[in-house]
C-alpha cells in the first residue's frame, strides 16, 4: 500500500521512538527493524501486507505506559481561519431553579478553591507525573525553544522545573569530566548541536520517563546524579538518534533498575 510522505515520517518516526523505548521483546524489536529497513528503502512505495500494516500500527502507535507526554509548541500557535456560520437560534427552556441555602453556597466556593490550588500544584510542583495507564496524559503549551537550557547533549533543564533531565537511550561524551581533550570537544560539538536543533524546531515533544534506578531513588543523588528522565523529540525525531547519525552520540540501553557501563571510550 503507498504511503503519503506525512504518514511516512510518522511511520519512522515511531519505529524509530520505539526501537529507544527499550519496553518491546526481541520479537517486536526484529520486526521493527525489518520494517523500519523497508520503509528507508522503498520509502513512499513501500508495500506491506495487511497483518504487517496492522502489527505495525498497534506497535508504534501506543504510548509506553510509563510516559507522560508533553507536547510544545515552539512559537505562538497559529489562529484557524472557520467560515462564518449563521447563527442558530435555539429554542429556550425553561428549568425551575433550585434553592440554596448560604451554607451550601460556601461548601461549593470552599470545594472550588481545593480543587484550583491541587490542579495548580500538581502543574507547577517542579516534576510532571508519570501516567500508570496505557492512555498517556497530555500537556500542551504554546512556548519558545528558550524553555529548554541544554546542559550537555545528553542533559536539559526546563523552566519551572527544580530538577534537570537525563535524557534516556543514548549517550554523548562528558563535558566537564572528560578523560582527554579529544572527548571534550565532541561533547561541546553535541551541545551546540541540541541547541541548534531546538532553536529551529517547529514543534518539540517532551516524554517524562522512569529512571532506571532502584525503586525509591528517583530523584536522589543515588539515581542519576538527582536528575529525572525523559526523551526529547524535535518535529517528530528523537534528538538521540539525531546525534547518533552524526558521530556526537552512541545508543545506550538501561535496564529496569539500573545502567550498563558508559558504552564508549571517546579518547580512542
Amino acid at each position: 500500500m503507498p504511503f503519503s510522505q506525512e504518514k511516512l515520517d510518522q511511520l519512522k518516526s515511531g519505529v524509530s521512538r520505539k526501537l529507544t523505548s527499550g519496553s518491546i521483546n526481541d520479537w517486536e524489536r526484529n520486526f521493527l527493524v525489518s520494517m523500519q529497513a523497508k520503509l528507508d528503502r522503498y520509502g513512499q512505495r513501500t508495500k506491506l501486507s495487511d497483518k504487517q500494516y496492522s502489527t505495525l500500527m498497534r506497535l508504534v502507535s501506543t504510548a509506553s505506559e510509563n510516559e507522560t507526554v508533553i507536547r510544545i509548541l515552539a512559537g505562538p500557535k497559529r489562529q484557524q481561519a472557520w467560515p462564518a456560520r449563521r447563527p442558530v437560534r435555539r429554542k429556550r427552556i425553561h428549568r425551575p431553579r433550585l434553592k440554596k441555602s448560604p451554607k451550601a453556597y460556601l461548601m461549593l466556593v470552599v470545594a472550588g478553591f481545593a480543587l484550583s490550588a491541587v490542579l495548580t500544584t500538581e502543574r507547577h510542583s517542579g516534576s510532571w507525573p508519570v501516567s500508570n495507564s496505557s492512555g498517556s496524559e497530555t500537556y500542551q503549551q504554546s512556548v519558545s525553544a528558550s524553555s529548554f537550557r541544554v546542559i550537555d547533549g545528553d542533559t536539559v533543564k526546563i523552566s519551572g522545573e527544580s530538577r534537570s533531565f537525563r535524557l534516556v537511550g543514548f549517550n554523548t561524551p562528558e563535558t566537564k569530566s572528560a578523560q582527554c581533550s579529544g572527548e571534550r570537544e565532541l561533547g561541546n560539538q553535541a551541545t551546540r548541536r541540541l541547541r541548534e536543533m531546538l532553536s529551529a524546531a517547529s514543534e518539540i515533544e517532551f516524554h517524562r520517563v522512569r529512571c532506571s534506578c532502584k525503586p525509591g531513588t528517583e530523584g536522589t543523588k543515588a539515581c542519576n546524579y538527582g536528575r529525572l528522565c525523559g526523551r526529547l523529540y524535535v518535529d517528530g525525531q528523537d534528538v538521540g538518534s539525531s546525534l547518533i547519525s552524526e558521530g556526537l552520540a552512541v545508543r545506550y540501553i538501561c535496564g529496569a533498575t539500573s545502567c550498563p557501563l558508559r558504552p564508549r571510550n571517546w579518547c580512542g
